[in-house]
């Protein structure tokens, strides 16, 4: 038998089959390993309740709450989603025979259950921070509004200006690593190309490769310091 495995995905937006690929790929045991997943799960794609429904499958599934996941739980909670023109695809994704018109009471309740117990941030036993988004170095993780953990894009900007200088960013949390997504990693060039790879500057590795806009979604292990990248195909 195999030794369990880590690994860490983000910004699935829908994209079901990107991310069965990605999982195919990977020989990815729905029993044994874990999933660390940074967070947007809905939104944008054609399948959001088909990636809800996969990733439930997940026996150890850290589910990370994004900002179009924080979105949906506020639907369901109130019946309004804030960005309605992010929201047609996902609400298609429950309701075809209605033509999207999404009522929170037809959302499963093992869904509603998935975006109500999802974790602002994930830290593992190596002091490595997970998180959708970003945070602030200067203040400790815990003293923090989870606003700033889903829209926070400042620490990718100050991750690459360091990987520049070929230095580590200051951080009061000491944290080894920090996974992030919802910044795609295209919004910078190398040799004049976008990259489509998880950028790793100084301390943080950004793992969107703009999955939800016609690139592809990146699967991570993280079980040794040998990162092994999978994407879909």
């Amino acid at each position: 038998m195999k030794n369990p495995r880590t690994f860490v995905t983000t910004d699935t937006h829908g994209e079901l089959d990107k991310l069965i690929s990605c999982l195919n790929q990977a020989d990815f045991n729905y029993e044994l390993d874990t999933l660390i997943h940074l967070g947007d799960c809905v939104d944008r794609g054609p399948n959001s309740a088909g990636v809800v429904d996969l990733l439930l499958k997940i026996k150890h599934l850290v589910a990370i709450r994004g900002n179009h996941d924080s979105w949906m739980q506020q639907f369901i909670e109130t019946g309004t989603h804030p960005a309605p023109s992010y929201f047609s695809e996902t609400a298609n994704s429950y309701v075809k025979d209605l033509g999207g018109k999404l009522h929170p009471i037809l959302v499963p309740q093992s869904h509603q259950a998935f975006f109500r117990t999802q974790r602002n941030y994930y830290i593992d036993a190596q002091n490595r921070l997970f998180i959708h988004a970003g945070c602030r170095l200067d203040e400790r993780i815990e003293d923090q509004d989870s606003d700033e953990f889903y829209w926070n894009r400042d620490l990718m900007k100050k991750a690459m200006s360091a990987k520049a200088s070929g230095v580590h960013l200051k951080d009061v949390n000491n944290f080894k690593q920090i996974f992030i997504g919802h910044t795609p990693t295209q919004n910078w060039k190398m040799g004049g190309e976008r990259i489509g790879k998880p950028i790793y500057a100084a301390q943080v590795v950004d793992l969107d490769t703009g999955g939800a806009y016609g690139y592809k979604i990146s699967l991570l292990d993280i079980s040794t310091d040998e990162h092994v990248l999978y994407q879909d195909i």
